[in-house]
């Protein structure tokens, strides 16, 4: 299927040799470069506490925040009294995170892994994936990603995952592009050797449902964004999927 056969690099004009996945060079050094990554603000906290809505899990049950990043919104989440495991491949990232909840009463417990092979027992009641799905260059990697949610969650635990709709993207392919955030200027290309890369599988909404099904979940609702917005195929940025573990 065609978009999952596409990919997007972007790589920064900062000289470093890289030998290894570009998950790690990438959210080790560039992810901190391209974006604040100060305390979550009130517009997050009140979005977090939407999130808890839609998955609506039984208050007896953790939440797991998987790809957590620094902590954006299992910060917030534990802040609203709920127990929240945060888990993330990126030492740095996860670093920050801790350092935010330092002096907190309530914070995440924090935990570095691998979201193919989660090192968790199946003890939670929901799972947020969040603009985190399809950075592994092989398929069944990705595949495992969604098995491994399925077997850490509870019947009836509910996964929202988001990821950005390949359809609008692949009509308007750009084969190159430049993004400047402050003194860093990012060189996007469609392939090639980079100092840093960000790379990520492209999918319709068709394609991602049927790998949710595939992984024993059921689709709740289909969304263009957190808030419930209508989904359009052909225009929504991004795909906001809540499903529900058979």
């Amino acid at each position: 299927m065609r978009p999952r056969g596409n990919s997007v690099n972007i790589k920064a004009g900062l000289a470093q040799n890289i030998s290894v996945h570009w998950t790690e060079s990438y959210f080790e050094h560039l992810y901190q470069k391209r974006w604040a990554l100060g305390p979550a603000s009130a517009a997050t906290h009140a979005e977090a506490a939407h999130l808890l809505t839609l998955l609506d899990p039984p208050r007896e049950l953790p939440l797991l925040d998987l790809a957590c990043g620094q902590g954006r919104y299992a910060v917030p989440l534990a802040s609203l009294g709920r127990r929240v495991v945060a888990l993330d491949a990126s030492r740095a990232l996860l670093t920050i995170a801790a350092q935010q909840t330092a002096r907190t009463a309530t914070s995440p417990r924090w935990v570095r892994g691998d979201m193919r092979s989660v090192p968790l027992a199946p003890s939670f009641g929901g799972v947020l994936l969040l603009d985190s799905f399809g950075f592994f260059d092989q398929e069944d990697e990705n595949v495992a990603v969604l098995r491994e949610i399925r077997r850490v969650v509870q019947p009836k635990g509910r996964l929202l995952i988001a990821v950005a709709n390949g359809t609008p993207i692949l009509a308007d392919f750009r084969p190159h592009d430049e993004e400047r955030r402050g003194s860093v200027v990012l060189a996007i290309e469609p392939n090639g050797v980079a100092h840093y890369e960000r790379r990520q599988r492209l999918y319709t909404c068709r394609e991602l449902i049927a790998l949710l099904e595939a992984a024993a979940f059921g689709v709740r609702a289909v969304s263009a964004d957190y808030g419930g917005g209508r989904f359009d195929d052909a225009a929504s940025p991004k795909i906001v999927i809540l499903a529900e573990a058979r």
